[in-house]
């Protein structure tokens, strides 16, 4: 689980930087889309971030 989040915000971050680092040669549009895919991409990274840390702390507490 934890290599996919990794892998998530990976993909995210090369899309980010993609887009703002692209060739000049690429559309607005073309910018836009890879920068709003990689944001959506480090969302879904985040949230499932806040859920494997929800379900270790949780795993911790019940072995308490």
């Amino acid at each position: 689980m934890l290599v996919v989040i990794i892998i998530l915000y990976v993909i995210g971050i090369s899309l980010i930087v993609l887009s703002i680092f692209g060739s000049k040669t690429e559309g607005l549009t073309t910018r836009h889309t890879l920068y709003t895919f990689g944001s959506a991409i480090i969302v879904i990274a985040i949230f499932m971030s806040i859920g494997y840390v929800i379900q270790y702390l949780t795993s911790v507490l019940y072995s308490m």
